[in-house]
């Protein structure tokens, strides 16, 4: 309808680091000198909901949009060795949004997205052995973001 909407939405989020020269000490001693790195991806998937509120005009509106969905997480890391480090729980999405019409049917505008979730537990692969790690509490992976975008937004 005018004001209500829903459907779906995918994210996805992708992030590299490496640093050459660490120098880490094992818990029997022996030191490591190398590369240390991480391949981050994290996705999010899961139904959405919308309200809109259009101006007198009914040119420019204000967008308010929750989703609650599958939130994933995969590391490819290497510290001495290759480590597949995954997690995956139920996240949640919040975007405001404000959109300036340009025609009848485009808009140009600008949205603000928070990603909200926790992770409980980690499976981490090294090739060999899988091993999966409840964290505790205070040691739960927060993977919330804050996005700003810019977009052009097609409207039926």
């Amino acid at each position: 309808s005018e004001q209500l909407g829903m459907g779906f939405k995918y994210y996805n989020y992708k992030s590299s680091n490496s640093i050459d020269n660490i120098i880490l000490r094992d818990l029997d001693g022996a030191l490591y000198i190398g590369k240390m790195s991480d391949d981050i991806s994290i996705d999010f998937i899961g139904p959405f909901f919308s309200t809109r509120f259009l101006n007198a005009k009914k040119k420019n509106s204000l967008l308010l949009n929750f989703g609650l969905g599958y939130m994933g997480y995969a590391n490819d890391a290497f510290l001495k060795t290759v480590l597949d480090v995954k997690g995956s729980t139920l996240g949640s999405c919040w975007d405001i949004a404000y959109d300036f019409g340009v025609t009848e049917n485009l808009a140009i505008g600008f949205q603000l997205s928070y990603l909200m979730v926790f992770l409980t537990s980690l499976e981490i692969s090294d090739g060999m052995r899988t091993e999966t790690i409840k964290l505790e509490k205070e040691n739960y992976v927060g993977l919330n973001r804050i996005d700003i975008s810019i977009g052009l937004r097609f409207n039926l």
